[in-house]
């Protein structure tokens, strides 16, 4: 329960000390709340997306190479034609996710 709570209080702090840039409504930092947003080919290469909600969001045609996606849950998203090259996907939920036509995964998937 605590390491949940200072991880929790991490990600506030980080959140808040990261000046971010935004995309359509979205600020685009950790933990970020992007929940039924059109982000339909945004440039979002190298971007840090740790803990991140996408929830029913429209991610075609989006480039996340590189993007740091630990975490992040882009459940129900559309998620066509996204470029992953090299991105960290460890512990994404996928759940609903639509991955037709994903293309450039990372290596090893």
């Amino acid at each position: 329960m605590k390491r949940e709570v200072a991880a929790g209080l991490l990600i506030a702090c980080i959140a808040v000390a990261v000046p971010a840039r935004t995309v359509n409504n979205c600020d685009i930092r950790v933990g970020t709340l992007c929940n039924e947003l059109n982000l339909s080919g945004a440039k979002l290469s190298a971007s840090n997306l740790a803990f991140a909600s996408f929830s029913q969001s429209d991610l075609s045609d989006a480039d996340l190479s590189k993007a740091d996606l630990r975490r992040a849950n882009p459940s129900d998203a559309l998620v066509h034609d996204v470029d992953l090259e090299d991105a960290d996907l460890r512990a994404v939920d996928l759940r609903g996710a639509d991955l037709r036509w994903l293309h450039r995964m990372p290596a090893g998937c």
